[in-house]
């Protein structure tokens, strides 16, 4: 370990930036572990640091990417998440105004063969004349908020973890071989 200690901070350029410590450790572990008994293809070791750190510098930004969402928490067993909020405030005003008026006459006779057509030949007159208005108003505000929240599957749990499976990858490892692929000789 510590010869792979003193080697990265001879061969690394300070200018790669990885995505975080642990990335970098763990591609330049894999890659001296990868690689401890190959022969490298230039005649210079200060022409190979040159190529290795060219290497990385190409990839580098593809696989912190790829680095990056290997660490993403993800339910494996949902195919689907529905989110929505809704918020807002409504004002209301109403108003109103009635008149009326009411002329009422009551006759009432207690003898049924007189029909009179003159009211001075009942026995009872009643006579009921009003009028009344009235005036309404309102007004209300009325504040409302809404969450709505969905998820599940819509296909077998089984076929979500097989593609769950099928999307799992070794991104120090490929990051490892990609960069070694034009570093060493190939003797076949």
């Amino acid at each position: 370990m510590e010869r792979i200690e003193k080697a990265r901070s001879k061969m690394l350029y300070n200018t790669n930036k990885f995505f975080n410590e642990e990335f970098r450790n763990a591609f330049f572990q894999q890659f001296c572990v990868d690689n401890m008994m190959r022969e490298i293809e230039y005649e210079t070791t200060e022409y190979f640091i040159l190529k290795f750190n060219q290497n990385v510098s190409r990839w580098l930004p593809v696989y912190n990417k790829l680095y990056e969402t290997s660490l993403l928490e993800l339910d494996k067993l949902k195919s689907y998440s529905r989110e929505s909020a809704r918020t807002g405030d409504r004002e209301t005003n109403a108003s109103g105004k009635s008149t009326s008026e009411s002329n009422n006459k009551n006759v009432f006779d207690d003898t049924p063969e007189n029909r009179l057509t003159n009211t001075d030949y009942a026995t009872t007159i009643t006579v009921d004349e009003g009028s009344g208005s009235g005036t309404t108003s309102s007004n209300g505000k009325e504040v409302y908020s809404e969450n709505y929240a969905e998820s599940g599957y819509n296909v077998p749990q089984a076929e979500l973890i097989l593609k769950y499976r099928e999307t799992l990858m070794d991104v120090v490892g490929q990051f490892s071989d990609t960069v070694s692929r034009t570093l060493f000789l190939k003797i076949y």
